[in-house]
């Protein structure tokens, strides 16, 4: 059967039922339950953490397709000085730039076609021109160091380290260095 200790607890449970007191041969099928439970457990780790690996790595993944694509069904067309100040930043870099009213902060998403996706509004109409220009060299910076295919690495590696509860502590100083880097440079 799946469960080899299954039969342990139908047989004690059933002397509870019915009221019988154990012998000593039950109870030491019942204090077997242990030992059998830690076997199944050592003869399919490899499965366990296959499985663990599997569900971290699709909860990331499922996460990120659904956020991207709330973002690109609410994305506008930028304002066309915020576009004029994008494509000077850009240069010959193959990114394209969008405005989302789901975006709270600037960020670049999509690892094949990556886009830099801006809150809605107008920075140069506000005279935040000077802003606009660095936070396009932040994301640019992600883009040319290959950020996001490194954040999937660290996805990948603390997945595989799901049991783990540090690793939720390492990918968050991975991100937050991540970023303090590319405000540096």
């Amino acid at each position: 059967t799946l469960f080899p200790y299954t039969t342990l607890f139908r047989s004690a449970s059933a002397q509870i039922q019915t009221g019988e007191n154990p012998s000593g041969a039950n109870r030491e099928g019942v204090s077997q339950l242990a030992p059998q439970l830690w076997s199944f457990i050592m003869n399919n780790v490899f499965g366990i953490w296959l499985i663990g690996m599997m569900l971290s790595v699709g909860w990331s993944f499922a996460s990120y397709i659904v956020f991207s694509k709330r973002i690109r069904d609410n994305c506008t067309a930028p304002a066309e000085e915020d576009f004029a100040v994008f494509c000077q930043a850009r240069g010959k870099k193959r990114v394209d730039f969008v405005c989302s009213k789901c975006a709270v902060t600037p960020m670049l998403i999509g690892v094949l076609h990556p886009v830099v996706v801006l809150p809605e509004g107008s920075y140069v109409r506000r005279g935040q021109g000077k802003k606009l220009r660095n936070i396009f060299a932040h994301e640019l910076t992600h883009y040319s160091r290959r950020d996001i295919i490194y954040k999937w690495l660290v996805v990948l590696a603390t997945s595989a380290h799901w049991f783990n509860p540090l690793m939720i502590l390492v990918r968050k100083e991975i991100n937050r260095a991540c970023e303090l880097s590319c405000d540096e440079a």
